[in-house]
């Protein structure tokens, strides 16, 4: 459930010395209905130090220049905060604790209230990355990783930026931005950190929502990819693929939510193409547009047919694709920190359907935004592995309206 550009009665808040909360219940104010909300964005033009700041639930992905809503006017009750960007599909995801609320009361506050003041290099031990992100971690134990800034007070676009322990711009970097923008990476949104004050400008533009109602629970959410889904039979909605080498199945087999434990008959049960870059895609129909929250992908029982580069793409049209997840190894809720497998295996971690429907550790957050009515799971180097894509099990999952 996505409540972009909504607005909500006012919300009213006092204004605190670091941008501390003073939010007021009551008087025509209290809790955004459940949803995300886009509340800061961040290109290459405006300046970080003094914010363009728009009313709660009117920050827009379009237009340039640093826009937020102010930090006391944001309602305290949100339950998850998102770090994506516009070009890239890598999702952060972070729970509501003082370490997050004080990146957010830096982002969303001119300079002089900034939670992670001015000056000393400030860092604070990121709330996750959380389950859902692009790489969280082991199972229970989210990645050591921090927020850090280096702004002195007089640099436009330097903010706290998530890396590996402190002094990121040494130990690695994958979302943010230090310094200047044509620099330390510029504005990023990765999978593999970077490093050193290398880089120039990325064009990208880097987006903070937050949740607001329960996550967390696999019963919150439905794949719309099975035989009983919300569109009916999903094996029967119109399907296509890239390659016509070496072909095997049918791309509506990922749909059918069966487990598979062995490779007996796999033409009966998933979809092959041969192809370094190669993708399944499903069109929900005219009329069908969904906005997505996550997805998770089952491969060969027996191995590779994976990708070391993976993304969800959607579409209105077609023809124009926004890339809106984005992983290389999959998460896999267990005890390896890296999986090293684009795919959930079974042969891998005993992965199948049915333990995975109902494990969010497993999950790979698509980043909010608009409701698509074409939807594509892509790899970009099946040469990784084989050269062929096999896929089982395709999930997409939405939130259940409340």
């Amino acid at each position: 459930m996505y409540n972009f550009h909504k607005k909500e009665a006012p919300l009213l808040g006092l204004q605190g010395s670091g941008g501390g909360l003073g939010f007021l219940a009551g008087s025509g104010g209290g809790p955004p209905d459940d949803g995300l909300y886009l509340v800061w964005r961040m290109d290459d033009q405006g300046t970080v130090l003094s914010p363009t700041f728009q009313d709660f639930g009117t920050v827009s992905e379009s237009g340039t220049g640093v826009q937020c809503t102010k930090y006391s006017n944001i309602d305290p009750s949100w339950t998850r905060m998102y770090c994506a960007s516009e070009n890239r599909g890598h999702v952060w995801t972070f729970d509501n604790d003082q370490n997050s609320r004080d990146v957010l009361a830096t982002l969303c506050n001119n300079s002089s209230d900034w939670a992670m003041s001015t000056g000393g290099s400030p860092s604070r031990t990121a709330s996750g990355p959380r389950w859902g992100s692009s790489r969280w971690g082991t199972k229970g134990t989210p990645k050591s990783m921090v927020f850090q800034h280096n702004n002195n007070g007089g640099e436009t676009h330097d903010i706290p930026t998530l890396g590996y322990s402190t002094n990121i711009w040494g130990s690695g970097m994958f979302w943010g931005n230090i310094d200047a923008t044509s620099n330390h990476g510029g504005i990023m949104n990765i999978w593999d950190p970077h490093t050193g004050s290398g880089g120039s400008s990325t064009g990208d533009k880097l987006f903070v929502y937050l949740e607001y109602g329960a996550v967390g629970n696999h019963t919150n959410y439905t794949n719309y990819l099975t035989p009983t889904g919300p569109l009916g039979d999903a094996r029967n909605l119109s399907w296509s693929h890239s390659s016509n080498s070496g072909l095997g199945g049918s791309p509506s087999n990922v749909a059918d939510a069966g487990d598979r434990t062995s490779t007996s008959s796999w033409q009966s049960h998933g979809f092959q193409q041969n192809a370094n870059d190669a993708w399944i895609q499903v069109d929900l129909g005219s009329g069908n547009q969904q906005a997505f929250n996550y997805t998770f992908a089952i491969g060969y029982p027996g191995g590779d047919h994976w990708s070391q580069f993976n993304r969800i793409e959607a579409s209105n049209n077609g023809s124009n694709w926004a890339r809106v997840a984005e992983w290389q190894d999959h998460n896999n809720d267990s005890s390896v920190s890296d999986y090293g497998r684009g795919y959930l295996i079974y042969n891998t971690g005993a992965h199948v359907y049915s333990n995975t429907i109902n494990d969010v550790g497993k999950w790979i957050a698509i980043k909010p935004g608009p409701a698509y009515r074409y939807w594509r799971l892509r790899g970009t180097n099946f040469g990784a592995t084989n050269s062929h894509q096999l896929v089982f099990n395709w999930a997409l999952l939405k939130k259940n309206s409340t």
